[in-house]
C-alpha cells in the first residue's frame, strides 16, 4: 500500500509553481503505517470505503512490512464494524508465481465467500 497506494493519491499537488506543488503533493499523500497510528488510518480507510461505494477492500502486501502487518487486525475491525469486507493478500518480495494461484481465493472473496487472510509463497 505505501509504495503503490501512495503513489497514486494524491494525484496532484496544489500551488502556483512546480515545487510547491510537489510539496503539497508530497504531504497529503496516503499516510504510511510507519508514521501514523493504526486507528487514524483505519478512519482514512473506511471513510475512503464508504465513499467509493467498496463493499471489500483487498490489501496486497509484502511479508517482511512488520507496520503494515501491525495495523491489519485494527484496520479490518474498523472496515468491517461498517460492514465493508476486508482480505489481505500477502506476498513475497519477487511477487506470485504461477502455482500460488490468489485468482480463486479473491473470486470468492468477491462473491462474499472467504477467509480473512490469504498467503501467498513465491
Amino acid at each position: 500500500m505505501s509504495t503503490g497506494w501512495r503513489n497514486f493519491c494524491p494525484p496532484a499537488g496544489r500551488g502556483n509553481d512546480p515545487i510547491d506543488r510537489l510539496m503539497d503533493r508530497h504531504f497529503k499523500r496516503f499516510p504510511c503505517p510507519a508514521r501514523m497510528k493504526a486507528q487514524d488510518r483505519a478512519l482514512i480507510l473506511v471513510d475512503l470505503a464508504q465513499k467509493s461505494g467498496a463493499g471489500g477492500v483487498v490489501f496486497f502486501m509484502q511479508k517482511f512490512c512488520t507496520p503494515h502487518v501491525a495495523d491489519l487486525p485494527v484496520v479490518l475491525e474498523a472496515l468491517q464494524t461498517k460492514g465493508v469486507r476486508g482480505i489481505v493478500v500477502e506476498m513475497e518480495e519477487t511477487g506470485f508465481k504461477a502455482t500460488s494461484r490468489p485468482e480463486k481465493r479473491l473470486l470468492r472473496f468477491r462473491c462474499g465467500n472467504s477467509a480473512k487472510r490469504i498467503h501467498v509463497r513465491a
